[in-house]
């Protein structure tokens, strides 16, 4: 938002970040006409039966990422729809969740429990303090509801809320990385709200605030000092009044800025859209298996990115990578990652540990599938790929890459010792591979280690962890790891 023309003041964390100036301009989405508004209902864990309304973007490619709005308690659901100014004659114009519709996220706007259509026995104005304590599960209710729309990316989830729902809203999201994002407009915390902040510090917030609004000020500035990230932004306002008024009376008293509903609805779109789109997806193997798989394709450009192939290891499937998906897509990477054969929906000849070794031997042809599935999409450069594998889904990845000449780099999360026929092929092409491991696989890390040594003209790098973590688990034990990967897929695919 503009700081230099009185509209706001802007509060900036001394010594350790600057607030980053809100992005008014987006270029992703469409603005086209709202094709689906219906009402919909869900059930809490307490038995409340949660009404609201459930707006999917027009013509999605893929599944789109979803926002969750929470009115005050003061307000139902229309709070965040159509908003009249406070002047003269009373124009209508649209709200913040028409502005994240139109740009390609879903939006699901709730009647709290006790407002609206969610009345029940008692109305939220008479609830106990024990009652309003429970309003969270509403917020929890409702991101289970949108895990299961079949049209929705439950892993970009975005959470808006005003005034005291702002405490619901952060209780309801505890942490759950399946929400990317969060808004909180005049909002209200209390101490578990702010411990919970405190203990995820890398959630992106925009707090929006009137100066003259003491409890709401004093609430808002905790949770941004208390924020890591340098995508959360604070503004303070000077007179704009409480919650969702601000939107209307921020338009009439600055006619010649971008809106205020606006710029939170590209704020809050820019979060959830920077992951990419995720398509649910298919393809046949030569020996007859069908791949299931997600591919999830950066937004922004129409142009071609270079692709990841993700291998989970035997005892998962491809949600292990959940986090790790969102991170190559957001580094500009389009990302298939795969359930290879016998393993999550790939099921279609056998479970796994039911197949003969034969079939299980010769899973490098599902990865070669998918370099040729990849080859078909038209966001896709198919020159670019690089595969990652963890245990047997490093096996897979590099025997694919010893056949394939598409393949330009390779990531192995422990767990594997090269063949003849890979040290070979890697000692006489330029094809830089990561090789993850931890001093406790003995011969699995002087493996790595001596491939290492042999292919370091090529620019392969070794990382050795002390101790005998494996596969996923050292991206909790080492936060740093996740980027680091990241960062040598992107390096290397983009050369």
């Amino acid at each position: 938002m503009n700081g230099t023309n009185g509209t706001c003041n802007t509060w900036k964390r001394s010594c350790t970040k600057a607030v980053f100036a809100m992005v008014i301009c987006l270029c992703v989405g469409s603005s086209g006409a709202l094709a689906d508004e219906k009402d919909v209902s869900f059930r809490t864990e307490d038995g409340w039966t949660i009404h609201a309304t459930l707006t999917m973007p027009d013509n999605p490619a893929g599944k789109s990422p979803a926002v969750i709005f929470l009115p005050s308690f003061e307000h139902d659901r229309a709070a965040y729809g159509v908003y009249r100014d406070p002047g003269p004659g009373r124009g209508q114009y649209p709200g913040i969740a028409p502005e994240v519709s139109k740009r390609g996220v879903a939006t699901l706007r709730l009647d709290l429990r006790g407002r609206g259509k969610s009345t029940g026995a008692r109305d939220l104005h008479s609830f106990t303090e024990e009652e309003l304590s429970r309003i969270y599960l509403d917020v929890r209710a409702a991101i289970s509801f949108l895990a299961l729309q079949s049209g929705i990316d439950a892993d970009r989830i975005g959470l808006v809320a005003a005034g005291a729902s702002a405490d619901a809203a952060v209780l309801g999201w505890n942490g759950d990385r399946r929400i990317k994002a969060i808004t909180l407009l005049s909002g209200r915390l209390g101490d578990a709200a702010k411990k919970r902040l405190a203990a995820n510090p890398e959630i992106p917030m925009l707090l929006l605030v009137s100066g003259e609004d003491r409890p709401g000020f004093t609430d808002m500035t905790e949770a941004y000092f208390s924020s890591k990230s340098s995508e959360t932004n604070i503004e303070v306002f000077d007179g704009l009044g409480v919650g969702t008024w601000m939107l209307s009376l921020y338009r009439v008293r600055y006619p010649n800025e971008k809106p205020l509903h606006e710029q939170i609805g590209v704020w809050m779109a820019e979060k959830l859209l920077d992951a990419g789109r995720l398509s649910e997806v298919a393809f046949d193997t030569e020996d007859g298996w069908k791949i299931h798989a997600n591919l999830r394709i950066p937004q922004g450009s129409d142009g071609k990115y270079p692709a990841v192939i993700l291998l989970h290891s035997g005892l998962s499937d491809r949600y292990a990578y959940s986090e790790l998906e969102i991170s190559l897509a957001r580094a500009g990477l389009a990302v298939l990652n795969i359930d290879w054969r016998g393993k999550g929906a790939s099921t279609n000849k056998g479970k796994y540990f039911d197949l003969t070794r034969v079939e299980r031997d010769v899973g490098h042809l599902d990865v070669k599938a998918a370099v040729a599935f990849l080859s078909t999409q038209p966001g896709v450069d198919s020159s670019r790929i690089g595969v990652l594998g963890t245990v047997l889904g490093a096996r897979y990845a590099m025997a694919a890459l010893a056949e394939e000449p598409r393949i330009k780099t390779g990531v192995v999360l422990t767990g594997y010792i090269p063949t003849e026929k890979e040290k070979a092929y890697l000692t006489t092409h330029n094809v830089p591979v990561l090789y993850v491991t931890s001093r406790g696989h003995g011969p699995v890390t002087k493996a790595l280690t001596e491939m290492h040594q042999l292919t370091r003209d090529k620019g392969s790098e070794l990382i050795t962890y002390d101790g005998g973590a494996i596969g996923y688990q050292l991206f909790k034990l080492d936060k740093t790891l996740s980027g680091r990967v990241v960062h040598w897929l992107q390096e290397n695919l983009n050369k």
